[in-house]
C-alpha cells in the first residue's frame, strides 16, 4: 500500500480517539464491504441511518441493495451497527459481522 492511501485509511479505533467525528457527506459515495463474507452492501450514501435522538449519534445504518429486475425489485436490507465498522477508506467502508 503506497502511503498515500495508508494515510487516508482511517482504522475506527483512531477515529474514536480524535473523538469520532467525520462529516456524512465525506462518507456519501463509498461502498460498504463486509470482510467476513466479501459481500458488497451498496453505497452508504443509499443507506438510512438509525440516530441517537438525544445524543444525536449515529447508532447503525441500513443497506438498501436491491436485487433482481424491473417489477421483480427486491429489497435485501440489512441492518448495520455503527460499532461494526472496522475501516474507513478512500473509496470503501469495511465492516466486520458481530
Amino acid at each position: 500500500m503506497k502511503q498515500k492511501e495508508a494515510a487516508e485509511v482511517l482504522d475506527t479505533q483512531e477515529f474514536r480517539k480524535r473523538g469520532g467525528f467525520v462529516k456524512l457527506s465525506e462518507l456519501y459515495d463509498k461502498e460498504i464491504i463486509n470482510i467476513d463474507t466479501g459481500e458488497n452492501l451498496g453505497i452508504f450514501g443509499d443507506c438510512d441511518l438509525t440516530i441517537n435522538e438525544k445524543t444525536g449519534e449515529i447508532i447503525s445504518f441500513i443497506s438498501g441493495q436491491s436485487t433482481g429486475f424491473g417489477f421483480f425489485k427486491e429489497q435485501k436490507k440489512r441492518e448495520v451497527l455503527w460499532k461494526n465498522i472496522k475501516k474507513i477508506g478512500s473509496d470503501m467502508i469495511i465492516i466486520e459481522n458481530d
